[in-house]
């Protein structure tokens, strides 16, 4: 038998989808620290979820868990002596109206489920120190704060913009709202004073103006991956990130700041949390207020003084390469969860049927989404089952 007190902690996520909320909030940063043999790491979708792999964890990430099934897996793993960290990024118990997934996360049997889980956890891990004071009480449960990194192999290459003024927006459909009602007046504006110098791309959403402004569209891509890849090729000149001041939002993380700044491209921010944090980092990017006048006045500044994006461009590529690049976030986060690494769980005693619970918790969810969304699911649910019943 090995020595148990020599061999490395074993780490397991489980989660539903590899979206860029779990990629870039522990993921990531678990593959590197297996890599350099700090830990064993396992990375499992829940619906695929064996019991040896159970069997063999010490340590769980519950990524983004919310259904019933999730749920008693979690509780499985609670009474097998895991030790639980609940993956967060998103303030998931606070979702304002109006998103596309405002409906799901505001059911109250789904904020049950999330906040059994965050209490059965030893430990809260998330991208925003936001979301640690809320859910993580001290002396309670472990906060563990993360940054996102940098995906690739560095910033695209800062360069001298020359010619036309490439000007865009890239976010998921969910940030409609939050273009329309902050950048609308300003970009027409901008439009109506440099007129063809100025070239506007809205990739992932379809404002209402966007004609108005002769705006290009791009289609949102099918992965994250695909997303990066196809704006490291806009070669915009100005990136926008417009951010509503709540208490949601807060919660969010400055990922865009991050993606802009690898793709060459200067930001301009919402003073609002969470970009206002880097105002206490000179020259990396440019805050505005969410007022016409002061996003006007903001990329009118950016336009009029090519120099300025020059400077901008190049002290944010070197500030994300020295913070950002994964090997120095990762091992900031082995700093911080050292004493969880040395945790090792009991052998399992308690074993619980997985076939007949993932059948269970998918007419759970089938329940769920009937709820919220209506008869029409039905079809969908139905071939899910059968998907599930023959794993």
């Amino acid at each position: 038998m090995p020595d148990m007190d020599k061999r490395l902690c074993h780490v397991l996520l489980v989660y539903r989808d590899m979206i860029p909320s779990i990629r870039l909030c522990g993921h990531g940063q678990m593959q590197w620290l297996a890599k350099m043999k700090h830990i064993e790491y396992r990375a499992t979708p829940i619906a695929r979820l064996k019991q040896a792999e159970i069997d063999w964890a010490d340590v769980v990430l519950l990524g983004r868990l919310d259904n019933w099934f999730e749920l008693q897996v979690a509780y499985q793993l609670h009474h097998a002596g895991k030790y639980l960290i609940y993956v967060m990024d998103d303030d998931l118990l606070n979702v304002p109206q109006g998103l596309g997934v405002s409906a799901y996360y505001r059911n109250e049997k789904v904020k049950r489920r999330i906040r059994k889980m965050i209490d059965m956890s030893q430990a809260v891990l998330s991208t925003s120190a936001v979301i640690l004071e809320k859910y993580a009480k001290t002396g309670v449960k472990k906060a563990i704060l993360t940054d996102g990194y940098l995906m690739g192999s560095g910033c695209k290459g800062v360069r001298q913009g020359k010619g036309e003024i490439r000007i865009g927006f890239a976010g998921s459909a969910d940030r409609l709202v939050d273009v329309e009602r902050i950048l609308a007046a300003s970009l027409f504006r901008i439009k109506e004073e440099y007129q063809e110098r100025v070239q506007f791309e809205f990739f992932g959403v379809q404002p209402s103006f966007a004609k108005g402004i002769g705006a290009r569209m791009i289609p949102y891509t099918d992965t994250y991956e695909n997303y990066r890849h196809k704006l490291m090729e806009r070669n915009w000149d100005i990136g926008l990130a417009p951010m509503p001041d709540t208490e949601f939002h807060a919660c969010k993380y400055i990922n865009k700041f991050i993606e802009y700044a690898s793709a060459d491209i200067v930001g301009v921010f919402s003073r609002v949390k969470p970009y206002i944090r880097m105002e206490d980092t000179p020259d990396i990017a440019v805050l505005c207020d969410n007022n016409e006048e002061s996003w006007y006045q903001a990329i009118k500044a950016l336009i009029d003084n090519p120099e300025r994006c020059y400077q901008i461009r190049e002290k944010a590529c070197k500030y994300i390469q020295e913070r950002f690049v994964l090997d120095v976030v990762a091992v900031r986060l082995k700093e911080d969860m050292q004493d969880v690494f040395e945790f090792r769980a009991p052998k399992l005693r308690r074993r619980n049927p997985l076939f007949f619970l993932r059948t269970a918790g998918t007419l759970s969810r089938m329940a769920d989404i009937l709820t919220v969304y209506g008869w029409e699911t039905i079809p969908r649910a139905i071939r899910k089952i059968k998907r599930n019943m023959c794993k």
